[in-house]
């Protein structure tokens, strides 16, 4: 799994070519709400994960989940996977 615990963590795939993905197998990425963040610029970065059971989530208190319009891309497939965060802190 891949998870920034909520002192201070982040993750982030840098534009260049990085990107950030949960295998279906059982993989998750996760922010707790106290001040980790999911981000991906613009340029190719991106957040996936497969339909199995990868899941992305942060707490509405302060985690974000954001890719910019230009090329970064959150998604989840339908079958079980879940893009999530609560009303407070929804994507940007």
């Amino acid at each position: 799994s891949l998870s920034c615990p909520a002192s201070s963590g982040s993750l982030s795939c840098p534009a260049s070519s990085g990107s950030l993905s949960c295998p279906a197998s059982s993989g998750s990425l996760s922010c707790p709400a106290s001040s980790g963040s999911l981000s991906c610029p613009a340029s190719s970065g991106s957040l996936s994960c497969p339909a199995s059971s990868g899941s992305l989530s942060c707490p509405a208190s302060s985690g974000s989940l954001s890719c910019p319009a230009s090329s970064g891309s959150l998604s989840c497939p339908a079958s079980s996977g879940s893009l999530s965060c609560p009303a407070s802190s929804a994507p940007s």
